[in-house]
This record gives C-alpha cells, sequence and structure tokens, in this order.
C-alpha cells in the first residue's frame, strides 16, 4: 500500500516499495552499496517528477519561489539519513526550561531530582511511574561546559511514546505547584527547529502586543492560539518598543533596557539600524534564556564603556559620560544598568556588591 498526500488539487504518492527502502536502511555505519546508492537516486528523481507535477500545477496554493534540482533533495535526504541516530535520540527526550541550579552540583542534582519525581507523580501514568521508579528516566543539566545558572534540564525516557506521554499529561493537567514562572515543559528539538522557536515566540509577542493580552503562545516550536474567550493580561513589562520607535524620536541621550532575551545571535548593528549618532553597551544572559541589560548613549556623550558582569541571577553594565569635551575624572558620571531576577541566589549577592564598589 502506498502513502498519498495533497495539496491544493494536485495528489502525489510514493510506492510502498519507496517506504520499505527508507525503513530497511540500517542506522548504524556501513559503506555505501550500488544498489543501495540507485535505489536512493531512483526516489529522489521519483519525488522530482511528483514535485514539478505539483509546482506546474496552476490551481496549487504553493508559489514556486526556488527552483529544486535533484542535487539539493538527493542532499536533504542524504543529510536526514545521516542524523537519524541523533533525531531519534531526541525523539525520547524532554526538556525542562528556566529551573535555577543551587548552590552545588550536589544540591543541584537532588533538586534536579525532586521535580522529576514531583513530575512523574502529576502525571498519575502508571507506565511512567514504573519507569521512573525502575531508574529507566534520567535528568541532566546541558550544556555542561556551561557555567551554572539556568541551564536546561535533559529528560531521557526509554521511548519516544513515553516521552509523548508525559509531555501531554503535564499539558493537559497544568504546571507542577512547585514550577517557577520561568518554567515549563517541552520536547528536545534540532538546532533548526530551536531557530524557528525563537522566531515563533517573536511572531507571538507581536500578536499578543495587538491583541492587548496573552491570546497566542508557542508549543516546541509552533505558534498556538489559546483558548478563549477570556484571556491571561500582558504581564508587566512584556511590551516592547515598536519597530523603529527609538529610531525616529531621537530625543533621548541615554535609553536603558533590562530583560532584553539577547543573545550572540543578535548583532550590535540590527540593535542600531542605521542610529549612526549611538553606541550601544549590552550584557547578554549567557546560561538560559531571558534577562540581559542594554544601554544606547549618544555619541555627544563621550561614552566610555567600564566593565560588564555576568553571574548566575545578574546582567551588570556600566560606562562613563562627560559632561563637556575634557575627559577628566571630576567631568565623569558613572552609568550602570542591572537587572536581577527574582530568585537570584543569594549566593552571588557579594560579587554583584563587589562590582558596584570597584
Amino acid at each position: 500500500m502506498g502513502t498519498a498526500g495533497n495539496l491544493g488539487e494536485c495528489s502525489f504518492s510514493l510506492s510502498s516499495g519507496s517506504l520499505s527502502f527508507l525503513s530497511s536502511m540500517d542506522s548504524s555505519p556501513s559503506l555505501a552499496t550500488q544498489e543501495s546508492i540507485d535505489n536512493l537516486s531512483k526516489l529522489v528523481q521519483e519525488l522530482h517528477v511528483k514535485l514539478d507535477k505539483l509546482l506546474a500545477n496552476p490551481s496549487s496554493t504553493v508559489s514556486p519561489i526556488h527552483t529544486i534540482s535533484e542535487q539539493s533533495s538527493y542532499a536533504s535526504i542524504v543529510r536526514a539519513l545521516s542524523q537519524s541516530e541523533k533525531i531519534k535520540d531526541k525523539s525520547q527526550r524532554a526538556v525542562l526550561v528556566g529551573s535555577q541550579e543551587k548552590a552545588t552540583p550536589q544540591e543541584t542534582a537532588q533538586h534536579d531530582e525532586e521535580v522529576l519525581k514531583e513530575i512523574i507523580d502529576a502525571t498519575h501514568d502508571k507506565e511512567l511511574k514504573d519507569a521512573y521508579t525502575s531508574g529507566s528516566i534520567t535528568h541532566k543539566r546541558f550544556p555542561e561546559n556551561k557555567t551554572p545558572g539556568r541551564r536546561i534540564v535533559k529528560y531521557t525516557l526509554p521511548s519516544t511514546s513515553l516521552r509523548d506521554r508525559l509531555l501531554s499529561s503535564i499539558r493537559s493537567i497544568g504546571r507542577p505547584v512547585s514550577f517557577e514562572p520561568s518554567m515549563y515543559l517541552r520536547r528536545d528539538l534540532m538546532p533548526s527547529e530551536l531557530n524557528q522557536e525563537k522566531i515563533s515566540r517573536e511572531e507571538a509577542r507581536k500578536r499578543n502586543n495587538e491583541a492587548g493580552c496573552l491570546k497566542w503562545g508557542v508549543r516546541d516550536c509552533d505558534l498556538i492560539k489559546f483558548r478563549g474567550p477570556n484571556y491571561r493580561p500582558l504581564p508587566t513589562g512584556y511590551r516592547n518598543l515598536k519597530d523603529n520607535e527609538v529610531d525616529s524620536k531621537r530625543n533621548f541621550d541615554i535609553f536603558a533596557l533590562t530583560e532584553t532575551w539577547l543573545n550572540d545571535t543578535d548583532c550590535d548593528a540590527f540593535l542600531l539600524r542605521g542610529m549612526s549618532d549611538y553606541f550601544v553597551f549590552r550584557a547578554d544572559r549567557v546560561d538560559s534564556r531571558g534577562g540581559g541589560v542594554l544601554i544606547y548613549a549618544h555619541s555627544s556623550m563621550l561614552p566610555v564603556p567600564v566593565s560588564s558582569l555576568v553571574i548566575p541571577g545578574y546582567e551588570c553594565i556600566a560606562f562613563d559620560i562627560f559632561s563637556n569635551s575634557s575627559t577628566s575624572a571630576h567631568n565623569c558620571i558613572r552609568i550602570v544598568t542591572v537587572y536581577r531576577a527574582p530568585n537570584a541566589p543569594i549566593s552571588e549577592t557579594p560579587t554583584f556588591i563587589n562590582y558596584l564598589f570597584q
């Protein structure tokens, strides 16, 4: 039996032989045989014929934006097959985002175990509880080489079906009692999906700002609409400046922002967007999403960067400005912008205080 689908008014199908070829490929490393190469080439060619018909159909809802070559299709299939083991591993993992780490690795491990047990108990799923009791569900902080703070927790389950039941149960019953506001569960995403998640979150924020309430959200990497009619109000500080609002007014010398949610993929050129008469100084959170501080300073203020501090629970940036063209010490004013997370660890407070008195 073949697998069929349709898009617009154009139908296409894959033969059972093509599917059996894919399912029979061994995930373990091995040298390609001529037969396997011929089969894969035949499959690519068959897909190409279907795609050509689809894009050539005037009634199709798909616009042929890019020309698809057999080589690119072949490369995409080979790339997917080469990542099959990685995809399989991720399909058995769930990720906890936003969980604050404790003072020591041992305390963090104990805390993560308690959270996992609470999640499993909340599902009321016997098979999940049995898997947890037998030690088949494990957890670890990731990435291991990053500074402790709010690194994600990866849960590895025995199978994809158990992982899906865990996520489905939590989403249906709601967040466990001990969850902090920033904590949520999702599946383990591929790098391309993480980028899509970021795009979806930006779109959700834009739509929520337009609606004036939390009407949209993101599940895994997909944009979703919450059930109405009673939507939660926008949290304090949720609204961002509209595009080019800073650029169009230009009536400030210094402008500071907290909770910028920026990371190393956001370049300064994008933040300035043609504002050549301003400088931008920033300190991004590095161990998890959220947080971060940023300052715009007009060039007439003669801004000079001093230092920045990024530790668990704190992001700080400092620079000096001068009252006239003289840069002597008595004309200097130091500007410091700080973001302190609500659950910042007390153990980091002395480091923060010492930074302020430098």
